[in-house]
C-alpha cells in the first residue's frame, strides 16, 4: 500500500515541505529517496545513494550497499547480508555525523578523503567488521575504537598518526591491520593481545622497536616492517613460528617475513626456525654474516639480501631447492659457494658487481 507522508523540516524552512512516500509491506529491488518503508523486504542489486529515508521493521536479505544515506534511519531492521557505506574520494574532511547513527554498519569505506581522526562517535558502530581510512589526513584514532569487537579488517595507511590508542589491543577478532606510511614510532604492547592477527603491515614508520608481546601473534601470515628505524628483532619474534603451528587447510601461519632495519650485524641463527617461511626479505640493512641455518629454510621460493655488508654465504644455501629468486647484489662477496649451483630451480640470480 502506497500513500503521502508529510514532514515539516524546520522553522527555517517552514516553505519547504518535503512529501515521503510510504511503501508498505513489499517485496523490493530498489529504494529510493524520500521515501518511508515499513515491513519491507529487500533484494538490492545495486549500489544506491539515497536521502530523508526511514526504514522500519525492514528485512534486507542481499548485500545493501549505499554510496549516501543523509537524513536516513534504520528501526528495527535485519541485515541478512552485510551493510556498506561507500563514501570515498568525496573531499570529506571528516567523517559526516549521521554515519555514527546506523549502528547495523557492518562496512565502512573513507579512504582518499581529508579526514584528520578517526572520533569518539566511531565507538557507536559496534557492528562494523571492516573500517576502510586509508589515504586520508588521520593524525589520532579514539580510544573509542576498543568498542568494535566485531573488527577484522582495520585500514590505516596513508596517514599521519604518532600513536596508536592502547585500546587496540581489545579488538579480539581483528585478523588484518594495515598501518604502513604513518609517522608512529613506537607499537604499544598491547598488541600482543590481537591472536587472531594473520597479517600486521607497519611498514614506512618511525618505529624503533618490536615489543616482545608480538610473539603471542601466532596467527600470523605476513609481517611486514620495511622502512622504519628498528635496530634489532628480538629473538623470541623468530623463535614462536614452529612448523606445527598452521591454519585449517595446512596452510603455513607464517610464511613471509619482510624487513629492512635490522642493524645487529648478524642474521640470528633463529631464522632457520621458520621453517615454513616462502619469502625472506632483508635488503638494505648492515647484515654481515648469514647463518648455517639458512639452510633449513627449505620452502624458500626468494632470499632477498641485496644492499648489505655480507662477505660470504654458507655453502648450506644448496639445500634450498625450492629457491627460484636469489639477491645477493651490492654486498662484500668474493666468492660464491659451489652449493649455489644445486638450486636446479633458480630463475633469478643477482650476484655483487665491481
Amino acid at each position: 500500500m502506497a500513500g503521502g507522508l508529510l514532514v515539516g523540516i524546520s522553522n527555517k524552512r517552514k516553505a519547504q515541505v518535503i512529501e515521503k512516500t510510504l511503501v508498505s509491506r513489499q517485496t523490493l529491488k530498489e529504494v529510493k529517496s524520500n521515501s518511508h518503508y515499513a515491513g519491507c523486504t529487500f533484494y538490492l542489486d545495486d549500489n544506491y545513494s539515497i536521502e530523508n529515508t526511514s526504514f522500519d521493521n525492514c528485512s534486507f536479505r542481499s548485500d545493501a550497499i549505499f554510496g549516501n544515506l543523509p537524513d536516513c534511519t534504520f528501526e528495527n531492521c535485519n541485515f541478512s547480508a552485510t551493510f556498506v557505506l561507500h563514501l570515498s574520494g568525496r573531499y570529506l574532511s571528516a567523517i559526516p555525523e549521521y554515519v555514527f547513527s546506523l549502528r547495523d554498519l557492518t562496512h565502512l569505506l573513507v579512504f582518499s578523503n581529508n579526514i584528520s581522526c578517526i572520533p569518539d562517535e566511531i565507538g557507536n558502530l559496534q557492528n562494523l567488521e571492516y573500517l576502510d581510512a586509508d589515504h586520508n589526513q588521520i593524525e589520532s584514532v579514539s580510544r573509542e575504537i576498543q568498542q568494535l569487537r566485531k573488527l577484522s579488517m582495520l585500514h590505516l595507511s596513508g596517514n599521519k598518526i604518532g600513536r596508536l590508542p592502547m585500546q587496540i589491543g581489545q579488538l579480539q577478532n581483528l585478523r588484518y591491520l594495515s598501518l604502513s606510511h604513518n609517522t608512529i614510532d613506537k607499537i604499544p604492547c598491547e598488541i600482543g593481545h590481537l591472536t587472531a592477527l594473520t597479517l600486521l603491515d607497519i611498514s614506512h614508520n618511525s618505529i624503533k622497536s618490536i615489543p616482545e608481546q608480538s610473539e603471542r601473534l601466532q596467527s600470523l601470515n605476513l609481517l611486514s616492517l620495511y622502512g622504519n628505524n628498528i635496530t634489532n628483532v628480538p629473538k623470541e619474534i623468530w623463535e614462536k613460528y614452529p612448523q606445527e603451528h598452521k591454519e585449517s587447510g595446512g596452510r603455513p601461519v607464517f610464511n613471509k617475513y619482510h624487513n629492512e632495519n635490522v642493524k645487529s650485524g648478524a642474521l640470528p641463527p633463529e631464522v632457520g626456525e621458520l621453517q615454513n617461511l616462502v619469502e625472506l626479505h632483508l635488503s638494505g640493512n648492515y647484515i654481515c654474516e648469514i647463518p648455517n641455518e639458512i639452510g633449513m629454510l627449505r620452502n624458500l621460493n626468494e632470499l632477498h639480501l641485496a644492499y648489505n655488508e655480507i662477505s660470504s654465504i654458507p655453502s648450506e644455501i644448496g639445500q634450498l631447492q625450492n629457491l627460484r629468486e636469489l639477491w645477493l647484489n651490492n654486498n662484500e662477496i668474493e666468492e660464491l659457494p659451489k652449493g649455489i649451483a644445486k638450486l636446479e630451480n633458480l630463475k633469478q640470480l643477482h650476484l655483487p658487481t665491481d
